[in-house]
């Protein structure tokens, strides 16, 4: 709702705002009729269906009162005819396409057809035996093969067509990457191989891979091809760089990719060029500034992603994730000092390794004082922001850093923001960065949720009767959707899943 408002209507019976995906809220009035409601609370879809199922991809399944017929409304209140036999064999919509299987007397198991929503017809006849969600226009649609029993998988558009031939003989369906491309993977004498298909172009641009593909920035895809090394391609399938040393490993970071040949590894971009060549024991970079650590066999060098080096002794100097300094080790001195990329001295702190260069965040980056024992936060500048109060000081994440202060609070961990100000009380027993806005947290009980920036529970895990169960902040079951089932009920009436007390009568 709009700021967060609580809104309701003298007339609404029940809401159903645990089961919303996306699109309006499904609403019961005293009639029992369903409609939904937009975010201000106001119709969005008139009480007037006996049914009325969440909205998904902008749709929603419905029964008029009175009728045996169903029909589909989108969220504009938009209402689409259905075949009847469509309805009740229908599956999911996606892409604006909804999925039915019809059973083929003359074959085994059923055939999956196409209607398309909009314009309220069939587009596909029942002739696939399986068809993946639509995203982007296409999905993965599994026949029957040329062998007795063998299914091969293809990739079709929103009308049914094929546009990357069924040819493949999956063990399992086709993956759509995060590009867009499709996976499919095959497998032969307990050996798989990958396939990489393009299915706007309709053309397959990489086969016989003997990996999965690594994705990369600007569109580029690292391949392993079963013949040895590795090539890195475009979209179009087009090489622009190859090579034919025998590879054992591939780490995306950023814009490079660390490829490693045996005991050397090297760094290549997006576009092909060697950044690094390979004739290092050891890379390790640093994000976001893309500065490696690395190890020739004789020396530890400074190499940042352009391949120049750096001129700072990497072997007393350590890059800082999260922000463009480094931790300087002063060994005779007994210190850590804080540098520029240029070795220039912005802070120094007593004892050696002071600085969790390895946590930096935001700007940010731990430091522990050695007289007082504990930790605080140093920014860029090496100022100290906020002062060493803290046994345990975590990355500071999206505005978030969990600290632990026996003094005050024993062993419970809590949250702090960028001025050190107390966001979230202490009350937990175990916990996780920031990511997403939430963290994943154990409470003194020992219950497991999610937190928002507020401290407030968003999610919460549970049990019952042995088996996991998802509920809202309300308490309200969001998965499984069916409450499990207790198949042996205790003798004595307890619930199984209420732990046992240590020591007492249960």
């Amino acid at each position: 709702m709009p700021g967060g408002a609580i809104v309701t209507q003298e007339d609404w019976a029940e809401v159903y705002a645990s089961y919303v995906k996306q699109g309006p809220v499904r609403v019961r009035n005293d009639a029992r009729l369903y409609g939904a409601i937009g975010a201000n609370g106001d119709w969005v879809i008139d009480p007037k269906y006996a049914d009325l199922s969440s909205f998904t991809d902008g749709y929603a399944l419905a029964r008029k009162p009175g009728s045996d017929d169903g029909l589909i409304v989108a969220d504009d209140g938009t209402e689409h005819a259905v075949r009847r036999a469509v309805f009740r064999n229908r599956g999911e919509i996606t892409d604006g396409i909804l999925t039915y299987r019809q059973r083929v007397s003359d074959r085994r198991g059923p055939r999956y057809g196409l209607w398309d929503v909009d314009a309220s017809k069939t587009i596909s006849e029942p002739v696939f035996t399986d068809v993946t969600e639509f995203s982007g226009g296409f999905a993965a649609a599994e026949m029957p093969g040329s062998k007795p029993s063998e299914q091969v998988w293809g990739i079709i558009d929103r009308a049914g067509n094929w546009v990357i031939d069924p040819a493949y003989a999956s063990y399992r369906e086709p993956e759509r990457l995060a590009s867009g491309l499709y996976l499919l993977t095959e497998r032969e004498d307990s050996e798989s191989s990958y396939t990489l298909a393009a299915p706007e172009t309709g053309e397959v641009i990489a086969t016989g891979l003997s990996a999965r593909p690594q994705e990369m920035k600007h569109g580029r895809i690292l391949v392993q091809p079963a013949s040895g090394g590795a090539r890195l391609i475009n979209r179009a399938g087009e090489t622009l760089f190859e090579t034919t040393s025998p590879l054992e490993d591939i780490t995306p970071m950023g814009d490079l990719a660390v490829l490693t040949f045996g005991s050397r590894r090297g760094a290549v971009d997006a576009q092909g060029n060697w950044r690094l060549q390979p004739r290092f024991d050891q890379i390790k970079f640093t994000l976001p500034q893309q500065v490696a650590r690395a190890y020739d066999g004789n020396e530890t060098i400074f190499v940042k992603a352009d391949g120049s080096i750096l001129d700072l002794d990497a072997e007393r100097t350590f890059p800082i994730s999260g922000m463009n300094r480094y931790a300087r080790i002063l060994e005779d001195e007994r210190a850590t000092a804080l540098i520029d990329p240029k070795g220039q001295e912005l802070a120094r702190i007593e004892g050696l390794y002071k600085l969790t260069y390895e946590t930096g965040s935001e700007g940010l980056v731990p430091y522990r004082d050695a007289e007082a024992h504990k930790e605080g936060f140093l920014d860029a500048q090496g100022k100290k922001v906020i002062g060493p109060f803290f046994d345990v000081l975590g990355p500071m994440t999206e505005g978030r850093a969990f600290f632990l202060r026996s003094d005050v609070s024993g062993r419970l961990f809590g949250f702090i923001d960028r001025e050190g100000a107390l966001a979230i009380p202490a009350n937990y027993s175990a916990v996780n960065s920031f990511s997403e806005g939430h963290s994943l947290v154990v409470d003194q009980d020992g219950e497991l949720f999610f937190i928002n920036k507020q401290g407030e529970m968003t999610i919460h895990f549970g049990t019952h009767c042995g088996q996991i169960v998802v509920e809202n902040a309300q308490g309200e079951r969001t998965w499984p959707d069916e409450q499990p089932a207790c198949e042996d009920a205790a003798e004595d009436g307890a619930s199984q899943d209420s732990p046992a007390q240590e020591g007492g009568e249960q």
